[in-house]
């Protein structure tokens, strides 16, 4: 009967272990889809770039030519959307007790609001990988509101440059 116990369980552990190993590959996998998709990219070069722990949501930076690459991956079908700097209008973290995103909304009238999930799986606060997954939300979205910031700040510039233009008079 110990025998019968004991080989029970070791199978539900290999079977758990299987399992698990499977799924940490397939995560793996879309995780590697998107980075692939951001790096065929044409004319956008990723200075930053998150891929969430599902694998279905990524977010990158170009801030050369100061534009925001927004990804989803469902079922292997990769869609990004391409926006610049000033149509990027908030960003906040929305934490469900299982779920830790960032909500992202912008100009874009077909799709206004992307989420880019860092961690969707029940945890507790004091685990290390809740505390890792809330850090990069809070990076990423502090990111965003400084771009948020630096559009602002270039639109007041830009207005009281052209307000201070001195007028020249020409007489012959």
């Amino acid at each position: 009967m110990m025998i019968f116990l004991f080989i029970l369980v070791v199978i539900g552990l290999v079977g758990f272990i299987f399992i698990r190993r499977h799924r940490m590959n397939l995560l793996e996998k879309q995780k590697n889809i998107i980075d692939q998709y951001l790096y065929r990219l044409r004319h956008f070069i990723a200075f930053k770039q998150y891929v969430g722990m599902d694998g279905c949501s990524g977010i990158a930076i170009d801030k050369n030519r100061k534009q925001i690459c927004l990804v989803n991956n469902k079922n292997g079908i990769v869609k990004g959307k391409i926006i610049v700097y000033k149509d990027l209008l908030s960003s906040e973290i929305v934490e469900d007790g299982k779920n830790i995103a960032l909500h992202i909304v912008t100009r874009d009238i077909e799709q206004p609001k992307y989420i880019v999930n860092f961690i969707n799986i029940q945890i507790k606060k004091d685990n290390s990988l809740y505390k890792i997954a809330i850090a990069q939300a809070q990076y990423w979205c502090n990111l965003m509101s400084t771009i948020i910031n630096q559009v602002q700040e270039d639109e007041k510039l830009s207005k009281k440059s052209i307000t201070e233009i001195p007028t020249i008079s020409v007489t012959h």
